[in-house]
């Protein structure tokens, strides 16, 4: 996964593309969050391969339950609350970071 990243970033330099990646957290269980470590680590390598970042977890921080994020009961996909929160952040990141 690194060298495709590192691939299309080569590109985008190549063609003046700006690239931003988007964390997507794991919407299962937001009180007990394991997977920290992974936006760590894609934060990490977006920066090292000069991509702009932005983590989609603290879109979420006043989300009372997970279970309001899951496409439907048993199935933690995120819905279309989560997908518009993740939008929102986006949005943001673009009209402070331009």
């Amino acid at each position: 996964m690194k060298q495709s990243l590192k691939n299309l970033a080569d590109y985008s330099k190549r063609h003046n593309i700006n690239l931003i990646l988007m964390m997507m957290p794991e919407v299962h269980d937001l009180k007990n969050y394991k997977y920290q470590f992974a936006h760590d680590i894609m934060a990490k390598t977006a920066k090292t391969l000069g991509y702009k970042f932005v983590d989609g977890l603290p879109a979420l921080q006043d989300v009372k339950s997970s279970q309001d994020l899951w496409a439907m009961p048993g199935d933690p996909h995120p819905n279309a609350l989560a997908h518009n929160l993740f939008a929102d952040a986006v949005y943001l990141f673009l009209m402070n970071k331009k």
